[in-house]
């Protein structure tokens, strides 16, 4: 059966259930805390894979729920009902076949992962970014030297209208204070005169008489 290499370690699948063993999976998941079990159970839920070590039961280092025998209580307590797994063993074997899985050849070149992917297209994005931002002002500074002979002529339209309008204002002020100047209350001027009723007229006579010096009075 074919071997798995990784981490400078070799491994044995010695089971197999429901076709679990996915080699990509397993290399993209396995760290560096594995090396030292002799046992790894990988088990499959909800489209994840989830690696756990185990030692020999005669390890020194090994806990109750930690050895080889309490895995079958792991998968059946810990374990989706039927799901997928597979068991690896470690081996002394360090004779490679053209079967085997051989990751630690494959680390020995640049893989990009999703991490190096994004960055790299961050990068990319930057500079796409950073070039589009050049050219834009560019365009911007090229706008602003064409349109500013017709800013210019706008602003100085803008200036002679304001004067005008403050000669206007003035002139309209000094209409209102020649106006005021001017002004004469009950002014009759080219008015017809007033007519006064006969009785009026009769008592105006009248009285006119009785002020007249008397002639005869002088002159005895």
């Amino acid at each position: 059966m074919a071997l798995i290499h990784i981490g400078g370690k070799s491994y044995e699948i010695v089971h197999e259930n429901r076709n679990g063993w996915n080699p990509e999976a397993f290399r993209d998941r396995y760290s560096e805390v594995l090396e030292r079990y002799d046992f790894i159970v990988g088990d499959w839920g909800y489209s994840q894979l989830r690696l756990k070590g185990f030692f020999r039961d005669n390890h020194s280092k090994a806990s109750k729920e930690s050895t080889f025998s309490n895995m079958p209580d792991y998968i059946n307590e810990y374990c989706n009902f039927g799901c997928a797994y597979f068991i690896l063993e470690k081996t002394q074997s360090t004779k490679k076949e053209p079967e085997d899985y051989d990751f630690d050849l494959e680390d020995q070149h640049p893989r990009l992962e999703a991490a190096d992917l994004r960055e790299a297209a961050e990068a990319g994005y930057s500079e796409l970014f950073e070039a589009g931002e050049a050219d834009d002002d560019e365009v911007a500074s090229a706008r602003e030297a064409a349109v500013a002979p017709t800013h210019e002529r706008h602003n100085r339209g803008q200036r002679g209208d304001n004067r005008s309008g403050g000669d206007n204002r003035g002139g309209g002020g000094r209409r209102e204070q020649q106006q005021r100047k001017g002004y004469r209350g009950n002014d009759h001027r080219g008015k017809k005169p007033i007519r006064l009723a006969a009785s009026e007229t009769a008592a105006a006579a009248a009285s006119a008489e009785m002020n007249r010096p008397n002639k005869d009075t002088g002159r005895s």
